[in-house]
């Protein structure tokens, strides 16, 4: 949930970037903002939550580490499209569909920052019931998978 992602920023003292407005379930259907962010959610430019929290807007973190030079640059030939997609996008359209008319596809901003991230490959037979023990955490492969099989099979889990 975004509440335990804000808890490991302020934790870790890390800068939270915000994923860009989207159309969220049942609330797309407003007819006076389709689009919403976490910040519409959440106090985030209140006195206690700036104190704990530091973030800045996805557009804001292309501003300043896409750019030529910086920490994660944007092939100059996607720059436009990805600050299109940074400010508002949309989760259910594909990437070649949206320069018609609306929102930019969510793909761009994730296409763009899977170049520069490192994603573990975690798989699932059960897809009620994952185990991070500290094999699965270190090597990707649970220390014991029949002990796991057998948890998540036996329904005794809260």
């Amino acid at each position: 949930s975004s509440e335990i992602i804000f808890i490991i920023a302020a934790a870790l003292g890390r800068i939270l970037v915000l994923p860009p407005e989207q159309p969220m379930y049942l609330l797309r259907n407003d007819g006076s903002k389709k689009h919403r962010g976490l910040d519409e959610f959440f106090d985030m430019e209140g006195g206690y939550y700036r104190e704990r929290v530091r973030f800045m807007t996805m557009e804001q973190f292309i501003a300043k580490e896409g750019i030529h030079g910086g920490q994660f640059p944007v092939p100059a030939d996607k720059m436009k499209d990805v600050l299109s997609a940074s400010r508002v996008c949309n989760p259910t359209r594909k990437v070649m569909n949206w320069k018609s008319e609306g929102s930019p596809s969510c793909e761009i901003i994730h296409d763009y920052l899977v170049q520069y991230a490192v994603t573990a490959n975690i798989t699932a037979t059960h897809h009620e019931c994952l185990v991070f023990d500290a094999g699965m955490y270190n090597k990707g492969v649970p220390e014991n998978p029949q002990s796991a099989k057998e948890f998540c099979d036996s329904g005794k889990r809260k």
